[in-house]
């Protein structure tokens, strides 16, 4: 009897087993298949921007800048953007009538990779693709059809401070050898950039930016552009320049989507023809600023 009730346990435990291994392979798929974590990246990340340079002392003109930076990502690692400027000419420079004048500056039309972030997220590598397309009044009239250029992208942080480098390699596609004023145009560009953002609390920001960029001219360009300016007592030509721009700004995040922003920047020759050739806060170069972010 005993026997006989051992064995009716052991069958129906048997039993029991078998049915369970039956219910879990007829379960959805839904269930057994494996979980993957959502995408967290933002597909759209945009900044518009309103800069007004004042008219003060030493600083002839006065302009209002609006700047639209359109950014959009289709994965973590690949993002398009849209860069456009457009300047309101308050008060004019010097000698020159465009009062009120309302002009749009070169777009540009960039594409960026990414290659994989380290676990820690403690630098980024990427690359940029991109073009200047000369659709402004100057380009128009010096022959600029496009700038193409391409960019290696490396960010670091340290903390509370993120020190990025960029070298940059541009080529130029013009319809003339030389501009509206005679001076040649140049045939490539290859410039760095240095870029430092420092964020002292998560109100207070500072941020450096520091771009030279050697530009080469062809030497039949400059023979033309000799020719072209018949004054025995004009300058001699280029056949190289170093511009540098340089630009820093104090930052303060009124909230999520506002940033305040303060302070100059300047474009200007560093090096031409060998001879260095820079002075910084000069009144023709130089510009303060104050600036208004919106990001959304």
């Amino acid at each position: 009897m005993g026997n006989r009730l051992v064995s009716n346990l052991l069958t129906l435990l048997t039993f029991l087993v078998s049915f369970q291994g039956s219910a879990a392979d007829l379960e959805p798929a839904t269930i057994k298949k494996k979980i993957i974590e959502k995408s967290t990246f933002k597909k759209w990340s945009n900044i518009v921007t309103a800069e007004y340079t004042p008219e003060i002392s030493g600083f002839e003109s006065s302009n209002m800048f609006y700047v639209g930076d359109f950014n959009y990502r289709t994965s973590p690692r690949n993002r398009f953007r849209w860069f456009q400027r457009v300047i309101h000419q308050i008060i004019p420079e010097s000698g020159k009538e465009n009062s009120g004048e309302t002009i749009g500056l070169n777009p540009r039309l960039q594409y960026f990779y990414y290659f994989k972030e380290p676990e820690d997220k403690s630098y980024q590598f990427g690359l940029r693709f991109g073009t200047e397309l000369g659709t402004s009044p100057d380009s128009r009239e010096d022959g600029v059809k496009a700038i193409p250029n391409v960019r290696f992208e490396f960010d670091k942080r340290f903390g509370f401070m993120t020190i990025s480098l960029r070298p940059y390699v541009s080529y130029w596609i013009t319809e003339y050898s030389t501009g509206r004023t005679g001076n040649p145009l140049p045939m490539f560009t290859l410039g760095h950039n240095l870029n430092v953002l420092v964020n002292f609390t998560k109100k207070f920001s500072w941020n450096l930016e520091l771009d030279t960029g050697f530009q080469m001219f062809q030497p039949a360009d400059v023979k033309d552009a000799q020719s072209f300016n018949s004054n025995p007592n004009a300058a001699p030509l280029e056949t190289s320049k170093t511009a540098l721009y340089v630009a820093t700004d104090f930052g303060y995040q009124l909230n999520k989507s506002f940033l305040m922003r303060i302070g100059y920047y300047q474009f200007d020759k560093f090096v031409s023809d060998g001879k260095y050739d820079l002075e910084l806060l000069n009144n023709k170069t130089t510009r303060f600023f104050v600036g208004l972010d919106f990001s959304f």
